[in-house]
């Protein structure tokens, strides 16, 4: 394959780059630069299908209808707590069983996780240099235990 130099003192391969008048290498005209041309051609072909496709469309327009949405709580909420008086908030006490239950199932979770979490990053970290298959399967381990355990909590 032939080199040929650029007026930067590049080399480029190949032959898709021949010399010009001025000794500067320039690309040739070649399968690949037609290729490109048609990948050009075939981006805007699919650009124009998906701007006029009724479907997307109204996907984005339901999109933005759900952000706007979302903006509107966001608001709402900042305005609440904007109007809130510290001196006249107060803890709401005792809490109803229902909240009790889900703060233990909350801290349990918590502590389940933090600790298989834990788990894995010292072992992640212990064992971070010359790596036996032993070392990477335990990782994995700890992996998958992290992990059920979060999705235990999710559900």
């Amino acid at each position: 394959m032939p080199v040929m130099p650029s007026s930067s003192g590049m080399f480029y391969p190949g032959s898709n780059y021949a010399p010009s008048p001025s000794g500067s290498a320039r690309q040739a005209s070649s399968r690949s630069s037609t290729s490109s041309g048609i990948s050009v051609v075939s981006a805007q072909e699919a650009l124009q299908r998906v701007q006029s496709s009724q479907s997307i469309q109204g996907l984005a327009r339901k999109i933005s209808r759900d952000l706007g949405d979302l903006d509107g709580t966001a608001n709402d909420l900042h305005a609440w707590f904007v109007s809130l008086d510290p001196t006249e908030y107060r803890k709401r006490a005792p809490w109803p069983p229902g909240m009790l239950n889900a703060y233990k199932r909350y801290k349990a979770f918590a502590e389940d996780h933090g600790t298989a979490h834990t788990e894995f990053e010292t072992y992640l970290r212990a064992s971070r240099k010359n790596t036996t298959p032993e070392q990477h399967a335990e990782r994995a381990r700890l992996a998958i235990g992290w992990a059920s355990t979060a999705l235990r909590y999710a559900c």
